[in-house]
């Protein structure tokens, strides 16, 4: 009996080392529609800063939905806030999690600049029923 050739596409076996993405510019393009696939940490662990702290930072993996192209999407507090939630709804589920990252400016809350977002998240699913809607 042949076997039945899967119409979704097999996961590489291959842990990701080193991955160059370019990071969405909310400053050029203040919205990303995008499919969450994960959350990193960039940098150089064993270079140091002037305080003696390695030089990383979280960065989340997107697949832009506009041009199919993962990029960087840099952690702020209301984007971890809402993967977060995200990841408590649907569990095993969140690499079918779209969201809608609106940037909507800078403000200062008690003396330190913050980033302010909308972010909306819904199923793959729900996404592709409302643009077809």
């Amino acid at each position: 009996m042949a076997k039945k050739q899967s119409t979704e596409s097999k996961k590489s076996p291959f842990k990701m080392a080193i991955q160059n993405l370019s990071f969405h510019q909310f400053a050029e393009e203040s919205k990303l529609t995008g499919l969450y696939k994960d959350t990193i940490l960039l940098g150089d662990e064993e270079k140091l800063d002037s305080d003696g702290n390695p030089t990383t930072f979280t960065a989340n993996v997107f697949v832009d939905l506009a041009t199919g192209e993962e990029v960087y999407v840099q952690n702020a507090y209301s984007i971890a806030k809402s993967i977060k939630m995200a990841k408590k709804e649907y569990k095993d589920d969140i690499s079918n999690i779209v969201f809608e990252i609106e940037f909507l400016g800078k403000t200062t809350v008690k003396g330190k600049p913050f980033n302010q977002f909308k972010i909306g998240y819904c199923t793959e699913e729900a996404y592709e029923l409302f643009k077809e809607g």
